[in-house]
Parts: structure tokens; C-alpha cells; sequence
């Protein structure tokens, strides 16, 4: 009976190296490749934008299960 190799760990230590290596370079473009998003996006903003669409009716749902 043969004693396993050792290749197993080279392989898990790459993947982990790799991986690592990916969330390091997400990471950097969050923080200082990626401008701010506008203020659009808020909540209270957007909370705003639906509550217009609602009251000027926009793209309206027509049907027998519709509600206003």
C-alpha cells in the first residue's frame, strides 16, 4: 500500500491564493476604482421617485386584478 501524495496541498494552497487574490482586487476597485453612486440611489430617493410614478400613473397595470 503507497502513502498518498502531498499534491493535494498545492492545489488547495493555489485555489486559496487565487481566490484570496480575487477578493483583494474586487475589494480595491470598490474602494478606489468605482466613483460614488449618485444620489439617486438613496432610499429616500428612490422611496420619492415610486410615490411620483404612482400619482402621475405612470406605466399603469391594466387588468381584472389591477390595483390604484
Amino acid at each position: 500500500m503507497e502513502a498518498p501524495t502531498g499534491e493535494w496541498k498545492g492545489i488547495i494552497g493555489l485555489s486559496c491564493i487565487l481566490i484570496s487574490t480575487g477578493v483583494w482586487l474586487y475589494l480595491y476597485f470598490k474602494v478606489f476604482a468605482y466613483p460614488e453612486l449618485p444620489e439617486s440611489f438613496s432610499l429616500e430617493r428612490r422611496l420619492a421617485q415610486l410615490d411620483r410614478m404612482k400619482k402621475l400613473d405612470m406605466n399603469p397595470i391594466d387588468g381584472p386584478f389591477a390595483r390604484k
